[in-house]
């Protein structure tokens, strides 16, 4: 079986569940297979390739050996008959009037109990048919695959995405059309009255939650940096004038992203919260540089115009350096090209706009905002030295001049005794995160039967609910449980020899998984508190 490989698509989007308290495990299977399933992957960017848990349905003959034996047939006798008897042929077509008609021999039974009247064989010019030695049912596959979600069996189809596709808008498009959904199969099946469509395991959850905060961390960042350039400048109208490079800054990296066919992912918007504080250090250049020019006295335009010019090429400079480092990234291959790329990509294209605006917004808003001021005023406004920080650089920066080997080598000390630091940092691709799920892989002795890893993993179930508490899949819209921290609890028992084998870590009866979702309440332990008392009690 030959796949696509995509990094960020390993791991499902989310699982549709598929319950009903009034429905088999077969019928909940031929539901998920044959109808939903079909109906999810009509969604743009869907990918529901298996269905995981129920029964397959089988028609099954249930043979009496000694009845075979006793008549003189064997088990192929009764393969035979029922090949013979069950067919479905193509006959041809029928052209009539301006229709073409097709024609199908069809001897196929319309009830399996039909099918205990096949004629096997005749013995002493008597018909021994189907009754006689065997008993025809409505059965299902032997189970090699079962799913339990909260401890109750169910079914449910692991939903992926297509390489490009968004994974938030997928998301969206299934809970915006599995009430239709839903309805649809009620309509259609006097059985399915009962069955509940529902997604649980949602990651695009945790996607929106890193956007969010990286918006808020870029908010913030901005905030702050408006608020050390008001303390230092002591003014308004040239704090003003620093912040109004920001947003437009940002607005033409996010039009650089757009042509570059790039999305606002948890890489791009971290690549424009890395560089926010230093968009602001291009404009506060500029602007030291016009108010100095302002308080000795130039007028605004002019000093607009000449403090642009003096810095403009020391910033183009710092610009470039910038952008050197970051744009080589782009050149990388592989995953750290795949993960890195947009960071680079947002980085250099907001670093490059904020300089266009530094020297031409800037000096245009800075020459219309800013006012000239007298002489003295001036003089007085651009003297530090009775401002505390001021006064403690002054008397600091003599005697460390005074002392200047001393303080190269105190430096020089201080790096080589963090070098030993850095073999204890350790190195990984990604940090942990607490995404408020986590994942158990169970493996039991080779060969062990479905049946006795259920037995296993319930027990394993017992001891999860012990330790988290009571299944809550309504929160946070309704709570059942206030004192428990468990929202999902599904297990995946065994694998289904066919394509589903593709999508799952298990190789057999003996292995299962196990995925809990937490709450992620304040106040309760965290997930890596929850794996550690797992480990301990399990092990």
């Amino acid at each position: 079986m030959v796949m696509p490989f995509d990094p960020t698509a390993s791991v499902p989007l989310c699982l549709v569940s598929v319950s009903s308290p009034t429905m088999s495990e077969k019928e909940l299977y031929d539901v998920a297979y044959f109808e939903l399933r079909n109906r999810l992957q009509s969604i743009q960017g869907v990918i529901a390739p298996a269905v995981y848990g129920g029964k397959l349905r089988r028609i099954l003959a249930y043979v009496d050996r000694q009845k075979l034996e006793a008549r003189g047939l064997s088990p192929m006798d009764v393969v035979a008959a029922l090949r013979k008897q069950n067919v479905f042929i193509p006959a041809g077509n029928m052209k009539a009037g301006d229709f073409d008609y097709q024609i199908f021999a069809n001897n196929m039974p319309d009830q399996v109990a039909l099918l205990n009247d096949i004629p096997i064989a005749i013995r002493n010019g008597a018909p021994i048919f189907m009754r006689d030695v065997a008993t025809v049912k409505d059965s299902s596959q032997i189970q090699t695959n079962a799913v339990r979600i909260n401890g109750k069996r169910q079914v449910y189809i692991p939903i992926y995405r297509q390489p490009g596709a968004n994974t938030i808008q997928i998301v969206e498009a299934i809970n915006n059309n599995l009430q239709r959904i839903q309805q649809r199969l009620r309509e259609m099946d006097p059985k399915a009255q009962s069955i509940v469509l529902s997604v649980v395991l949602d990651q695009s959850v945790y996607v929106r939650n890193a956007l969010e905060a990286l918006q808020l961390e870029g908010l913030l960042g901005a905030g702050f940096a408006a608020l050390v350039v008001l303390v230092f400048l002591r003014r308004l109208r040239p704090t003003l004038v620093v912040l109004i490079s920001l947003p437009v800054a940002i607005l033409a990296a996010l039009a650089g992203l757009y042509f570059t066919g790039s999305t606002l992912n948890s890489m791009t918007m971290g690549g424009l919260a890395l560089v926010i504080g230093i968009l602001i250090d291009q404009s506060i250049v500029v602007v030291e540089a016009i108010v100095r020019r302002v308080d000795g006295g130039e007028a605004p335009m002019e000093a607009a115009l000449n403090g642009a010019q003096e810095v403009a090429t020391p910033v183009l400079i710092s610009t470039i350096t910038f952008c050197v480092v970051f744009f080589p990234v782009v050149f990388l291959t592989g995953m750290a090209g795949f993960l890195f790329t947009p960071v680079a990509l947002a980085a250099s294209m907001a670093m490059a706009a904020s300089y266009l605006f530094a020297i031409t917004l800037v000096p245009a808003f800075a020459a219309r905002i800013l006012k000239a001021r007298m002489h003295k005023e001036s003089n007085r406004a651009a003297n530090h030295d009775d401002w505390f920080l001021g006064r403690w650089y002054g008397e600091i920066v003599p005697y460390l001049l005074k002392m200047r080997w001393l303080v190269v080598v105190a430096v020089g000390l201080a790096f080589a005794a963090t070098v030993p630091l850095y073999a204890g940092i350790g190195t990984e691709l990604f940090p942990q995160v607490d995404a408020g799920q986590f994942q158990m892989l169970v493996h039991l002795p080779s060969g062990t039967r479905i049946e006795r890893t259920e037995e296993i993993i319930e027990r394993i179930e017992r001891v999860i609910t012990e330790e988290v508490g009571q299944a809550d899949p309504e929160y946070p819209v309704t709570e059942q449980h206030p004192d428990s921290n468990l929202r999902i609890l599904i297990s995946n028992i065994g694998v289904l020899m066919d394509w589903p084998a593709a999508y799952t870590p298990n190789t057999g009866p003996m292995d299962a998984f196990i995925l809990v979702q937490l709450k992620n309440k304040k106040g309760m332990p965290g997930t890596f508190e929850y794996v550690a008392r797992l480990r301990e009690r399990l092990t």
